[in-house]
């Protein structure tokens, strides 16, 4: 999935919802599971980016430091064939992330945990 694809229309406050997270995540297909199972929202929370950096192990979230992000992990059983050389099996993973510009809602990047 690029990075700027809305989730929300754009507000002035951080206002992301658990359901605007999963919506998104289903509509745009983030999360491939790899047998059918439905991706569950299993948190949503707004911080800024330094801490969604933390938080996702030093991952550079692409904005400054104080700016609100919202991030969403999801459970579920996804393939994660885009993760791998070419020509290697696809991993599995139960967990999945994503992170949204919490005044906008465009989506910034997203990933699995291992």
């Amino acid at each position: 999935m690029r990075s700027g694809s809305a989730l929300t229309s754009q507000t002035s406050q951080a206002t992301i919802t658990t359901n605007d997270a999963l919506n998104f995540v289903q509509s745009h297909a983030l999360f491939h599971s790899d047998n059918g199972t439905t991706v569950s929202i299993v948190q949503n929370t707004i911080m800024p980016a330094s801490e969604a950096s933390k938080l996702l192990h030093g991952e550079s979230i692409g904005r400054p430091a104080t700016a609100l992000v919202c991030v969403v992990e999801v459970h579920g059983s996804f393939s994660g064939e885009d993760s791998v050389p070419y020509g290697a099996p696809p991993m599995h993973f139960d967990t999945g992330w994503a992170v949204f510009d919490a005044s906008t809602g465009n989506y910034l990047l997203g990933g699995y945990t291992a």
